[in-house]
């Protein structure tokens, strides 16, 4: 589930630190967009089968969870 609202810290190319494995060679992030996400943003969870209490926090959280 991709959301319209996500931030670097839920995409597989952030390195966890400060930069971004989509450039080569790694690139810092400049603080506004890592905490909105960029159009490269890569889900690191693809398939998830909740339950009905995750269903509700990704709904309440709109899928960001920080």
């Amino acid at each position: 589930m991709l959301n319209k609202s996500h931030s670097c810290y839920g995409c597989s190319l952030f390195d966890g630190r400060s930069s971004c494995k989509w450039f080569t060679p790694y690139k810092l992030i400049p603080q506004d967009i890592l905490l909105k996400g960029c159009k490269f943003y890569d889900q690191k969870v693809k398939n998830i089968k909740p339950t009905k209490l995750v269903r509700y926090i990704i709904k309440v959280f709109e899928g960001e969870f920080i």
